[in-house]
């Protein structure tokens, strides 16, 4: 049996992206998960898109040096992945706003916190920590910024993966012998 789990977010170039390939990394040798991301947002994505982004560099940048490469560099949207997943995490508590007849998902749609158990909420976003602050992509504190948001992130993706070992191990004991 394979679980397959979706990490939306927005525009799917950073919280989503780095959330997944957390949990690809702590689920390498288990083949019973799988993990997609995506983004909701589709006027942010085809905005994107039109301007030629990807997955933030910076991101790309941190996951690699802690050894966790982004395979997906381009932008999804969720049409682009089908609705038939039996978990749905979102990154930020806006990405439900968008949830709409196009994106009637058939598993159990989560905030990605509280399926950690840390408590509903967003997964924090550097970049819009930076702007706030008025730091540039030229200042350390930029980089710095996002090696937190990485620790941020992979906290979470431990928990989450703990979290779903044990439900599927518990799904497959109670299960016909």
């Amino acid at each position: 049996m394979t679980y397959r789990t979706l990490v939306i977010c927005r525009a799917n170039h950073a919280r989503s992206k780095g959330l997944c390939a957390l949990l690809r990394h702590y689920a390498r040798d288990d083949h019973e998960l799988e993990f997609y991301s995506a983004g909701i947002d589709r006027e942010i994505i085809d905005k994107k898109r039109r301007e030629g982004d990807t997955t933030r560099p910076i991101v790309i940048e941190v996951w690699n040096e802690f050894g966790i490469p982004i395979e997906e560099k381009s932008i999804l949207h969720v049409s682009e992945v089908g609705t038939d997943f039996d978990l749905v995490l979102t990154v930020s508590e806006n990405v439900e706003q968008f949830l709409d007849s196009e994106t009637q998902f058939k598993g159990n749609v989560r905030n990605a916190m509280e399926y950690a158990g840390l408590g509903r909420g967003d997964i924090w976003d550097a970049d819009e920590t930076n702007k706030k602050d008025g730091i540039t992509k030229t200042d350390p504190k930029y980089k710095e910024a996002h090696i937190a948001m990485f620790h941020t992130i992979d906290d979470v993706a431990q928990r989450i993966y703990t979290r779903l070992s044990r439900e599927i191990l518990k799904q497959s004991q109670s299960g016909p012998h």
